[in-house]
């Protein structure tokens, strides 16, 4: 008897094969790997919280020019935390994230929070416990901010790995002195830094440019422009995480 349910078990499977709906592709699968870029892209895209069911690279394909970013997302206050999964201390955002761009292969790039007060803090990976960056609260970023992620070109190593000091010394960026930052993604930074501000372990987190010095710019795209005041660069060579916050 168990030969026989076995039997008409195995031409009911291959009966279902045949059929339409056994052979049937899963809805937008040739797209969804179109839209996360490839069969192997960087796992550093930021991401919704769970409830909210949806990515942000989601948005954008290598079909798609990378920026031209989707606007006005309908979420609430999260924080997206950027640095490098070597390090313990990550550096990150608080609030609502309105402009996200992605390379081709769907890697974030750069990410802005535009016209609300935004909280740069720093992040212990290990507890979790998050604390303000001096200096860089609501009062400091009263209508937004904006930044880029990765490693400038020509980088030893990704620049949250540096101390002000190594910074100076390997790579030439001196507080000061007029810089020029080239990310492989295209987004190019320049202008003159007045500071080099490092997290609680002594690393660069925060590059500050004179106000009415700094130009942020890809190709014909202009994403900061001098007269619109100071520039506070974020550090980070990749999206480390993203939750909501109250």
């Amino acid at each position: 008897m168990k030969l026989i349910f076995l039997v008409g078990l195995l031409t009911a499977q291959l009966a279902f094969a045949k059929s339409d709906c056994g052979s049937a592709a899963l809805p937008n699968q040739d797209s969804q790997s179109r839209t996360y870029g490839g069969p192997s892209p960087r796992r550093d895209r930021i991401e919704f919280p769970m409830n909210y069911g949806l990515r942000f690279a989601a948005q954008f394909g290598p079909e798609k020019a990378p920026f031209e970013p989707k606007r006005d997302y309908p979420f609430g206050k999260q924080l997206v935390t950027i640095g490098s999964y070597l390090k313990g201390i990550h550096v990150g955002l608080v609030g609502v994230a309105t402009r996200h761009y992605v390379d081709k292969y769907g890697n974030t790039v750069y990410v802005a929070f535009d016209k609300q007060p935004v909280e740069l803090v720093e992040v212990n990976r290990a507890t979790g416990q998050m604390k303000p960056l001096e200096g860089q609260g609501l009062t400091q970023h009263p209508s937004g901010f904006s930044t880029p992620v990765g490693t400038p070109k020509g980088f030893k190593r990704p620049i949250e790995h540096y101390t002000k000091t190594e910074l100076a010394e390997h790579e030439n960026i001196r507080e000061g002195q007029t810089v020029k930052l080239e990310y492989p993604s295209g987004v190019i930074v320049t202008g003159k830094l007045a500071k080099v501000q490092t997290d609680s372990e002594g690393f660069v987190a925060v590059l500050k440019f004179e106000a009415n010095t700094a130009t942020v710019t890809y190709g014909d795209h202009t994403l900061f422009k001098p007269g619109w005041g100071e520039y506070d660069l974020l550090v980070g060579s990749t999206v480390t995480n993203s939750q909501a916050v109250q």
